[in-house]
């Protein structure tokens, strides 16, 4: 199976005689397990299987599940779909093929595949393959590793202090180092943004910055002894600031880095302390049972907290939020 996205995965069901029915337990299971509807899409490759879940949500007739393994059936939705409904084609692309009078997905996959290759590129090229029912795309059993990890918040009331906001950029920062460790990366280069609202009538401004952090890390107080620079660098007085943030790319699986011939400290046993100190924070707050906090997060946070007005009741994690009836 790959997860594809937060609502949708992609699962190998080669070997399955029955797959309809395959489809329609998956579907009763999730909604039974998970109480989550859900459509679910089967073809010859992942681009029809696309189409099929598509065809899944959009016809009600199907009961949301659309089995695409039949090579008439393909064609017979590809010539209902649009072009711009195929997995891939963003707007720009769309416009161009209408150009050349490809306006379905049928006249996608009945195209040259190497004048789509030489007029647009070879991702064109496999998708129109793909639709023929080639499969040119690869399940990936593994995610591939995170590019970037954002951690960013709009203020519940506007900050005008410059402690204040940077409070709250350590905030930011730790939990984006938490991430970046439950994850077993390191980060090589640390940013932070700050803005104000672009929709309050008040004076606009917006900037960020980044630092290259002299070695790929995951320690938290390695990258916030730097947000005093950064910080100052760009904040500007006078402003009321709606919303923050931090953020780590340059992201490096652990262990796969390159280390520097002339610093020990990392394999010194203060640095060893400092991976294990890191470690029991984690895995404290992990259960819980009060937070552990790097002091410079400050103790008074609730100016720069977010607004949760309109939180969704948390009644599966937080006793005193169950609903409860009572009788007149």
């Amino acid at each position: 199976m790959e997860i594809y996205s937060i609502d949708e995965a992609f699962a190998d069901l080669t070997g399955v005689q029955d797959i309809t029915g395959t489809c329609r337990r998956i579907q009763t299971r999730i909604l039974n397990e998970v109480g989550l509807p859900v459509c679910v899409g089967a073809s010859t490759t992942k681009t029809l299987a696309k189409l099929a879940n598509r065809a899944a949500k959009k016809y009600r007739a199907t009961g949301g599940v659309v089995d695409l393994t039949d090579s008439a059936r393909q064609k017979r939705l590809l010539a209902l779909t649009d072009v711009a409904d195929v997995w891939g084609v963003g707007p720009r692309l769309v416009k161009r093929l209408r150009s050349l009078n490809i306006h379905t997905a049928l006249d996608l996959a009945t195209g040259e595949p190497k004048a789509l290759h030489e007029a647009f590129s070879v991702v064109l090229a496999r998708t129109a393959r793909e639709l023929n029912g080639v499969s040119c795309i690869d399940l990936e059993s593994e995610a591939p590793v995170q590019q970037q990890i954002v951690c960013s918040r709009s203020f519940g009331d506007r900050v005008e202090d410059k402690e204040l906001m940077r409070q709250a950029l350590v905030r930011f920062t730790a939990n984006a180092a938490q991430r970046l460790r439950s994850q077993g990366l390191l980060a090589g280069q640390y940013t932070i943004f700050i803005r104000t609202s672009p929709f309050s009538g008040d004076p606009y401004y917006a900037n960020s910055l980044s630092e290259r952090l002299p070695w790929p890390t995951d320690d938290t107080g390695a990258m916030t002894e730097r947000l005093d620079t950064l910080l100052g660098a760009i904040w500007r007085d006078g402003f009321r600031y709606a919303k923050a943030g931090a953020m780590l790319t340059d992201l490096y699986p652990q262990g796969s880095q390159q280390a520097d011939l002339f610093d020990g400290s990392r394999s010194s046993e203060a640095g060893q302390g400092r991976e294990h100190l890191l470690a029991l924070m984690d895995s404290l707050n992990r259960q819980s049972r009060g937070q552990l906090k790097f002091a410079s997060e400050g103790l008074t946070t609730a100016k720069s907290d977010m607004r949760q007005e309109r939180l969704s009741p948390r009644y599966t994690t937080r006793f005193d939020e169950v609903p409860v009836a009572r009788l007149a």
